[in-house]
């Protein structure tokens, strides 16, 4: 009697738990699961990364864009330097009113990036007083300045300015360029004349 005890309680513990191979094949799909939500995870994470940082970059360069639009806006007697920028100049210089005078500014290009100038002061394109507008991750690939109406004959006596530029930005943390044409055209404040 006793031996029938122990051997039906042996049997039953045997029904009642998992078999070695249940918990192997149990432990590899629940493996394989995790490998999978994890590459996923990681996958999402870095292009929230990459995001995050061309939206940086592509900032940098539309307030860089922006200042320039407001100050020559307000500018006048626009010149590049070329006779004629009608075609498209490397370099636009304009004068603008400031409460102690008028001053001479200038943009430019110069190694990759975008510069502002103040030509009354002496300054150069390649001056080192220059001013850089745009951050290290910005390469400004190309800049053309492309000036109409700065006679006074034309039909609307305002001048056109107006500015396109090819932009390579660098993302610092994963090492992703994004190429961007970028081009806005501004019309002076006040007719010249």
């Amino acid at each position: 009697m006793w031996k029938t005890k122990v051997n039906k309680h042996c049997i039953e513990m045997r029904m009642s738990g998992f078999t070695l191979m249940e918990m192997v094949v149990a432990l590899g799909i629940f493996s394989a699961i995790m490998l999978m939500s994890i590459g996923a995870l990681v996958s999402v994470q870095s292009a929230q990364i990459r995001s995050s940082d061309v939206q940086v970059v592509q900032d940098n360069i539309r307030f860089a864009l922006e200042l320039m639009t407001k100050e020559i806006r307000q500018g006048s007697e626009y010149v590049g330097d070329q006779l004629d920028c009608s075609l498209g100049c490397s370099e636009l210089r304009f004068t603008k009113a400031t409460s102690s005078g008028d001053a001479q500014i200038g943009y430019c290009l110069d190694a990759g990036e975008l510069v502002r100038f103040n030509v009354t002061d002496g300054q150069s394109c390649s001056a080192a007083s220059a001013a850089v507008l745009t951050a290290e991750e910005v390469v400004v690939e190309g800049l053309l300045f492309y000036i109409l109406g700065q006679d006074p004959l034309p039909i609307d006596g305002q001048a056109r300015v107006t500015i396109s530029m090819r932009v390579k930005a660098q993302s610092p943390s994963q090492k992703v360029e994004t190429v961007m044409d970028l081009q806005t055209t501004i019309v002076q404040r006040l007719r010249e004349g």
